[in-house]
Parts: structure tokens; C-alpha cells; sequence
């Protein structure tokens, strides 16, 4: 797992680096090996947190994470400081054709029992309507960032940069925090 890890990290990080951005990955930094497992999960949440904070814009992998139709939840931290999303899925089946349920009525039941929304979206509407959703894998929704001209950071002297470790050929480049 570690070595997956490390590998789509790496591999992340030139596709931004290609792009004109530079990739901040969640797993990046090494959790001290000290420590008992809530005290991991406490120091890995602060990481991810602060990253996400420095971050110019997330980009996240919105595809199932923990069964149908559940993509990876911290993602919504990063809309609720404003920043923008960028997601990405494979599929572009709405939620109501993704998700196993049965129909009571109105209303769709999950095997849970819960509740699946229909309301024509692919995911979770609190994560949709919060980014831009592109229908396919990493590079091409990192291809539509760019393109799109939101992410063009002005071109800055490395000096002048606020956030020196964001310099790429001598000139400041925006953040993305890769939800992956």
C-alpha cells in the first residue's frame, strides 16, 4: 500500500509540474511512526488540514471510496473555506443509477435503508453543486483546470512569490491539493 502510495504521488506530482502547478498530495509527509493509531489519525488530519488551507485549489478524486456512490467526505472542507474543486469521476451515471436501491414510492432506498438523493446529479449534491466535475481521471481534469484560465497565476519573479515553494522556472505556480 505504501509503495501504491508513494508511486500515484509521484506520478500526480508531474502531471501538475506538466500543467504549470504544483501538487500537494495528502500523504506526502511521513507520519511519525511513534506514534498509537489515534494519535496517527489526529497528526494526519492536522497535515491534511493545514495543506488544505495553503492550497490555491483541491482537486479530488470523486469516485467510490467506501462503497457506491460515497466518494472520499473531506473533500467538502475544502469548499467550505472557498476554495475552489475540481473533481474527477469515471463514471457519469447519476447517483440513482449508481447506487444499488429499491424503489418505495417517490423515494429510493439504498441497502442501508438511507435515503439515495435523484436529483440527476452523479454524486452527492453537497459535492457536486460545491465543484466542477469532469468525467474522467487526473490529467484530464488537471488539462480542463488549466484551459480553463481560473489557475493561471500571475507570472511573479521568484522573489516576489508569497509561497517560495510554489516557484517553477522562475515564476510562481498555483497549489493543488490532490485528493487521489
Amino acid at each position: 500500500m505504501q509503495w501504491r502510495t508513494a508511486n500515484i504521488s509521484k506520478c500526480c506530482a508531474v502531471l501538475c509540474r506538466e500543467r504549470g502547478f504544483v501538487g500537494i498530495y495528502p500523504l506526502d509527509a511521513s507520519v511519525p511512526p511513534t506514534l498509537a493509531p489515534n494519535e496517527k489519525a489526529k497528526w494526519i488530519y492536522t497535515a491534511n488540514i493545514a495543506a488544505i488551507r495553503s492550497a490555491d485549489v483541491v482537486m479530488a478524486n470523486l469516485n467510490d471510496f467506501r462503497g457506491p456512490g460515497e466518494p472520499d467526505s473531506g473533500t467538502g472542507f475544502a469548499a467550505g473555506l472557498g476554495k475552489p474543486v475540481w473533481g474527477y469521476r469515471e463514471s457519469a451515471a447519476s447517483l440513482i443509477d449508481h447506487v444499488p436501491s429499491i424503489s418505495h414510492g417517490q423515494a429510493a432506498v439504498c441497502d442501508g435503508g438511507f435515503l439515495v438523493e435523484d436529483f440527476e446529479m452523479r454524486i452527492n449534491l453537497m459535492l457536486e453543486c460545491a465543484s466542477t466535475l469532469v468525467v474522467s481521471g487526473p490529467q484530464e481534469c488537471l488539462g480542463q483546470m488549466r484551459a480553463s484560465g481560473a489557475f493561471n497565476c500571475p507570472p511573479f519573479l521568484a522573489t516576489k512569490c508569497t509561497k517560495p515553494s510554489f516557484v517553477q522556472n522562475g515564476e510562481c505556480a498555483n497549489s493543488v491539493y490532490l485528493f487521489l
